[in-house]
């Protein structure tokens, strides 16, 4: 069996200033870019806490059953989402 390799992390969330913070010194598998990784239970860092904070779009939501059967049940926002209620004035 191949030894999978470990990384002590830190995990932040998508905006990197200093209260957008999911956890400390957690040791993960070593991850590359595009991989996923859900965070299960995450207090005060969940949907009733997200804000338009630079004009950032809202990630997607996914509940996870128990049976472990995945459903987007909040699509990803693009950035023509946030823009579509503005009016520009030339």
């Amino acid at each position: 069996m191949k030894e999978e390799r470990k990384e002590l992390v830190n995990i932040g969330g998508p905006l990197c200033y200093s209260g957008d913070v999911i956890a400390y010194d957690r040791e993960l598998p070593h991850l590359e870019e595009g991989d996923i990784l859900a965070v299960l239970d995450r207090g005060a860092y969940t949907i009733p806490t997200l804000n338009r904070y630079n004009l950032y779009p809202f990630p997607a939501v996914v509940l996870i059953r128990e049976d472990r059967v995945a459903k987007v049940i909040m699509r990803r926002e693009a950035f023509g989402d946030l823009l579509i209620n503005q009016e520009l004035l030339f």
